[in-house]
């Protein structure tokens, strides 16, 4: 089995409730973390009259948070996983199933590019060929907004144990919020 065939497996295993593990009530760390990530990755971005490619789209929370700023947004969602794209919001004829050098976008088409936390499922060949089909791609002055972590960078790493640290200290910090509630 493939990299690409067990991140689609994965990803289509969990695709019904992936959404959930980001509440705040389920995990306040990880709901803020994702919340700053869209807003700093989307703030000051210009979207009407803007083409839109979200590689790695997930269940379109960028989407979601696009459409609030921009009604019908001219975006296209990709993502190898279609059970994750089946959960989203992203209207059927703007969903593709498939890699970025798999859409076969026309030449000088896009403006902006999304490519959040998706680095980490990619091996480095699969990288280089996304950014290829990117450059292809992108009009002149087009903007790439990128998330990259890899499992072997330091950057995954600390965001692990930073997880783990604010997790516990979340933890402890609700006990004694509840006894300062309580007594």
């Amino acid at each position: 089995m493939d990299g690409n065939t067990r991140v689609r497996s994965f990803f289509d295993s969990i695709a019904a409730g992936y959404d959930d593990k980001y509440t705040a009530e389920r995990n306040r760390f990880l709901h803020r973390f994702f919340a700053e990530r869209l807003r700093a990755a989307t703030d000051g971005a210009d979207f009407p009259g803007k083409r839109i490619v979200d590689i790695g789209v997930g269940t379109g929370q960028l989407y979601a948070l696009i459409a609030q700023r921009t009604p019908e947004p001219d975006y296209l969602g990709i993502d190898i996983s279609p059970g994750m794209l089946e959960q989203s919001p992203i209207p059927p004829e703007r969903r593709f199933v498939g890699t970025l050098a798999d859409a076969h976008l026309p030449d000088g088409s896009v403006d902006l590019f999304f490519m959040l936390g998706v680095t980490t499922y990619m091996a480095d060949a699969e990288i280089a060929a996304c950014f290829r089909a990117k450059a292809r791609a992108a009009v002149p002055g087009a903007v790439a907004v990128v998330t990259y972590t890899n499992r072997r960078s330091v950057e995954h790493h600390l965001q692990r144990l930073a997880g783990a640290v604010l997790r516990i200290a979340g933890a402890a910090c609700l006990l004694g919020a509840d006894r300062r509630v309580a007594g």
